[in-house]
């Protein structure tokens, strides 16, 4: 799948849906990408594609089983998160980062205090909301 989604990057086309996930445990990743534009545009990036070596017209059904835990992952660690995972269940945004699975994954990003603390001063110049702290 990784190696499938590099050349699906370093080629002409550009997906709308580039997801990677697992629907049952102990299953293989999947790959699943959409195309939008007319006709004719979605003709052509379809030919593309299998040139690639994709096959599979399918639908996107798998998001019915998404796992409850959203997180945010960078999209360049997707692939040590899916070994993370093991056979664990998961549906995964590949082109920004965001996967659900069944815990929570990745670690929060930090708060951003400084544009929080000006944005406090900018709305409530009075104090008159409670303190951030």
């Amino acid at each position: 799948v990784a190696q499938l989604t590099d050349q699906l990057v370093d080629s002409e086309v550009c997906p709308v849906v580039l997801d990677w996930f697992r629907t049952e445990p102990g299953r293989n990743v999947n790959l699943c990408i959409a195309f939008a534009g007319t006709g004719a545009e979605v003709d052509w990036q379809l030919q593309e594609v299998a040139e690639i070596g994709f096959e599979e017209v399918a639908d996107m059904d798998y998001q019915r089983s998404q796992p409850p835990f959203k997180s945010t992952i960078k999209p360049s660690a997707l692939r040590a998160l899916v070994d993370e995972l093991k056979d664990a269940p998961f549906v995964a945004r590949a082109g920004n980062g965001v996967i659900w699975s069944d815990r929570s994954v990745g670690k929060p990003a930090p708060r951003p205090l400084d544009l929080e603390r000006r944005l406090k001063e900018t709305f409530d110049p009075h104090g008159l909301l409670p303190s951030l702290d």
